[in-house]
């Protein structure tokens, strides 16, 4: 799991210029078990941004730990409040490739009216399965126009 910080294209410009949190870094927050706010990332520095999207996060204890402390200690100075610790238990659904989470199934089906199959799913790199998945939870339609942009990216549509 040692993927490179990446932007998918349908993450668009305001990724890629720091100005939103961009899915390899979301994934890195997931692994860290941290729940950053948009806002907290706003008030970040552009420096503390790029290190932070550089800054390594495999999902093993040690890279999580060490990237927790350092967007703990990156927000704390930069926003003067702590990040929130991510509760969800389902975090990691994105990284069973024998089964699609009940969630990318619907929303696939109800926005492209598409199934996507095991093999398809399985086919995928596992940060874009957990795009698919980080998207496919959001209640925000510009989210669900991303999904979109994002099972066409990864060649589902």
């Amino acid at each position: 799991m040692t993927e490179s910080p990446k932007v998918f294209d349908f993450e668009g410009n305001s990724v890629r210029s720091f100005h939103r949190i961009s899915m390899s870094m979301r994934r890195k927050l997931d692994f860290a078990r941290i729940k950053m706010s948009l806002e907290q990332w706003g008030k970040l520095s552009q420096e503390q941004r790029k290190m932070l999207f550089n800054a390594p996060c495999t999902g093993d204890a040690e890279s999580s730990q060490h990237y927790a402390k350092l967007v703990r200690e990156a927000v704390k100075q930069a926003a003067g409040e702590e990040v929130k610790a991510l509760t969800d238990p389902r975090f990691d659904l994105w990284q069973k490739a024998d089964a699609i989470p009940e969630k990318i199934e619907k929303l696939a089906k109800k926005m492209v009216n598409k199934e996507i199959t095991l093999p398809q799913w399985k086919g995928l790199e596992s940060l874009q399965r957990f795009a698919l998945l980080k998207l496919s939870q959001s209640h925000r339609e510009s989210e669900h126009v991303n999904f979109r942009l994002a099972l066409k990216e990864f060649g589902l549509i």
